[in-house]
């Protein structure tokens, strides 16, 4: 009984499985749309000419390009299954063609990438050669680099500025930054350990936090960077400091600020009023949040893209999930080390700005080794 060298119903279980990934890249391809257009709606000061919609396009037209290529496989394996059932044979444990109907529907005919089509038969597509071009790790490094840096869980402060001081409340406890809040108006905090997600809106003593949002306190007032208290109002988004539990210390400062210290709740920056809303009217913590899902979900579309057209699924898979967690704890090393050089001469804005930096290049070093190590582990137990 002479059969076809192909297999019918491997070529049928592709084609299920290519419809169900166009299904599951369309609605992916939304949610990042939504997202990517909220982001460039509402983030209008900042310069943000590298994101743009054109990922979203290539997802869509990704999906199409999908669901295409497995309807033709799925005639073609039909054709082959047709033409062996001739012969009197059927796949071993094969039910039938349920998602492409039923073989009289498609004549029997001679078909493949490699055959001259006969009257009525499909095309096949462009793109059959497959020449996908995935994405590189590089990539999606650094959208998973930033998403864990500004991400809930926090890194320890290490060096001469990582203990709390003899004179304030728990001495020679460990301090910590946190990046955001779960409160809208903190963009990071430093005090001791609070938790392993966001900072809580009531943190330990003492503490620091710098805030992008309204000033609203009872007196309706706030300290410039020389002590001298000033009215402010009570709306407007404005960068300020909130100190608890480190002030009065005047031969031992405990937070340090651009050009001074940070010795008063309610401070703000320099010895001016500064300019309300000066970086949009989102506060600073719906910020942080906003721009976290943001750079996850983008990081993520670049990945499925990549899963999607892997001639090797599994591998890529495995490569993905590594290069994820390597980016995690590149991160969170990265930015401890980076908090620990930027407090050296004490707790505060360096702590935050070393912080970001250092966990952006540990997360992009993480994801890329990550991603290494993930393939070789899977060659090394497949292979």
């Amino acid at each position: 009984m002479p059969t076809a060298s192909a297999k019918p119903g491997a070529l049928l279980h592709y084609a299920d499985l290519e419809t169900q990934s166009s299904a599951a890249l369309m609605p992916q391809a939304d949610h990042v749309s939504t997202a990517l257009s909220q982001f460039l709606a509402t983030c209008t000061e900042f310069r943000v000419a590298s994101v743009s919609l054109d990922l979203v396009d290539q997802l869509r037209v990704h999906s199409a390009n999908t669901y295409s290529l497995g309807d033709w496989v799925g005639l073609v394996g039909l054709d082959f299954l047709e033409a062996d059932s001739r012969n009197g044979y059927r796949p071993p444990g094969f039910i039938g063609p349920v998602a492409y109907g039923t073989t009289s529907a498609y004549p029997a005919r001679s078909i493949g990438p490699f055959a001259v089509p006969g009257p009525g038969a499909p095309a096949a597509p462009d793109f059959i050669d497959g020449t996908y071009d995935p994405f590189s790790p590089w990539a999606t490094a650094p959208f998973a680099a930033g998403a864990a840096v500004l991400g809930p869980g926090p890194v320890p402060i290490f060096g001469p500025g990582g203990r709390i001081p003899a004179g304030y409340t728990n001495p020679g406890s460990r301090l910590w930054l946190y990046i955001g809040g779960s409160g809208p108006d903190t963009l990071f905090s430093v005090h001791p350990h609070a938790g392993w997600t966001r900072a809580p809106y009531k943190l330990p003593k003492p503490n620091l936090r710098f805030d992008y949002g309204p000033i609203n306190t009872d007196s309706g007032t706030a300290y410039l960077l020389n002590g001298k208290k000033v009215p402010v109002p009570p709306n407007p988004q404005i960068f300020h400091w909130n100190n608890k539990g480190g002030m009065g210390q005047i031969n031992q400062p405990l937070w340090r600020t651009w050009g001074g210290y940070v010795t008063h709740d309610h401070q703000l920056m320099g010895n001016g009023m500064p300019r309300s809303n000066v970086a949009g009217p989102i506060s600073g913590g719906t910020f942080i949040k906003g721009a976290t899902r943001t750079l996850f979900w983008t990081g993520a579309a670049i990945d499925t893209y990549n899963i999607a057209t892997a001639e090797d699924k599994p591998r890529e898979v495995v490569k993905t999930a590594a290069g994820w967690g390597g980016a995690w704890v590149g991160a969170k090393g990265g930015a401890a080390i980076g908090a620990g050089i930027g407090s050296f001469f004490g707790p505060g804005p360096g702590t935050a700005v070393g912080g970001f930096f250092g966990g952006l290049i540990g997360g992009i070093g993480g994801y890329w080794a990550g991603s290494n190590l993930g393939e070789q582990g899977y060659d090394a137990v497949t292979k």
